[in-house]
């Protein structure tokens, strides 16, 4: 959640911030949902940050803006891309809608040949 909430991290300031003390959803200002895409082969990471819920929308353009900003420049000759995922919610194996988001978004939009491996 997104607000005015107390955070346990340190910070030096002469007077206190004011905060809430609590973390109500009612009091927050908005949704702050991270996704994040980890790159084995360069040992690196990329994280889109989301406003809505985590979708198969969502997932699969984090992918594809991950595509679009970096996994180009790495690899320019790449015609494939392989993507391993949890198969969690937003990835699910079984959901047609992740499915289709990978066909539109990276395979029609990219020309990319894309393979998944969920755990």
């Amino acid at each position: 959640m997104v607000g005015d909430f107390k955070n346990p991290g340190q910070t030096w300031c002469r007077r206190a911030e004011p905060v809430l003390v609590h973390d109500w959803p009612q009091d927050a200002v908005g949704q702050a949902i991270p996704y994040g895409i980890y790159e084995i082969t360069t040992n690196s990471g990329y994280v889109c940050i989301g406003d809505c819920f985590d979708t198969p929308r969502f997932a699969v353009e984090a992918i594809s803006d991950w595509w679009e900003s970096e996994g180009q420049k790495r690899f320019p000759e790449a015609g494939r891309l392989l993507v391993l995922a949890d198969a969690g919610g937003s990835n699910s194996c079984r959901s047609r809608v992740w499915k289709a988001q990978l066909q539109e978004q990276l395979c029609d939009a990219c020309g990319l040949e894309v393979s998944y491996g969920g755990t």
